[in-house]
């Protein structure tokens, strides 16, 4: 005879087979909404421990580009990610030299980097969108040898900086727009300290470069986010200079003291 499935209820007697039937019914649903519930709860858990882990992979995502890119090493006093307001907050940026150079010296010191980003647009398109990005630097200290290399190389060459040409530093050629995009830039420059082996008229020195809240719209790429930061430390860094050609490039300004890229 048919036994009854467990959890059905009672049945009059003659009804077993009605009894199975309908229990054969019913356990599918109660096994679908199970695991329903299942992967409702998998998927609460998966989501979660991703947003533990968004902090140190994308600390180390970042680590491992300026690795790769610039050969240098970058550290982080604190690095916060806040996934429900769509937040980055550093403290305590420390960009070391490249290779050639003192790799225990710190090259860029930035006490505070702040930025709104598009978190939906960053997990589904993989593209840095960030509404508006606040980068404090404190300090750069720029070294260059007899050579004429310096410690800055690596990123002027990223940012398609000629220092060679009649015109003085300026931007050799425009990049195209990748995957990255500042809508609003807020940039905060401090001392810059120079160490020239290669120039006796410059020889080491040090200078505030006074820069405070300074506003660019529509950074499109890293290399031009580069590019920006460069135009303001670069006539800092030939103000001792005496030839023409060293003579540095106007910073890309608008009227008060934005700038914007076409």
């Amino acid at each position: 005879m048919a036994s009854i499935p467990s959890g059905c209820g009672s049945f009059p007697p003659g009804t077993a087979v009605a009894a199975y039937a309908v229990g054969c019914m019913r356990q599918p649903g109660k096994d679908l909404r199970k695991a329903v519930l299942i992967a409702g709860a998998a998927v609460i858990l998966a989501g979660v421990a991703f947003l533990l882990l968004l902090s140190p992979l994308l600390r180390r995502s970042l680590e491992s580009s300026a690795l790769e890119m610039f050969g240098t090493r970058l550290a982080f006093d604190r690095f916060k990610v806040d996934p429900l307001h769509a937040a980055i907050s550093i403290a305590g940026l420390k960009l070391y030299n490249p290779p050639g150079f003192a790799p225990d010296q710190v090259m860029i010191s930035a006490p505070r980097i702040e930025v709104d980003f598009e978190l939906w647009e960053y997990l589904v398109h993989h593209r840095a969108h960030f509404k508006r990005c606040v980068i404090e630097v404190g300090a750069f200290n720029y070294l260059r040898k007899a050579d004429g290399s310096s410690n800055f190389d690596p990123f002027m060459k990223y940012a398609q900086v000629d220092l060679s040409g009649a015109n003085g530093p300026g931007a050799s050629g425009q990049s195209s727009p990748g995957d990255f995009q500042i809508d609003e830039l807020n940039l905060t420059l401090g001392l810059v300290s120079v160490t020239d082996a290669s120039n006796p008229a410059l020889g080491t020195f040090s200078t505030d470069l006074g820069i405070r809240d300074r506003v660019f719209r529509g950074v499109d790429s890293a290399s031009k986010l580069t590019q920006v930061t460069l135009a303001e430390v670069l006539p800092a860094l030939f103000s001792g200079a005496t030839s023409p050609a060293a003579a540095p490039a106007a910073a890309p300004q608008a009227d008060g003291g934005a700038g914007a890229f076409p």
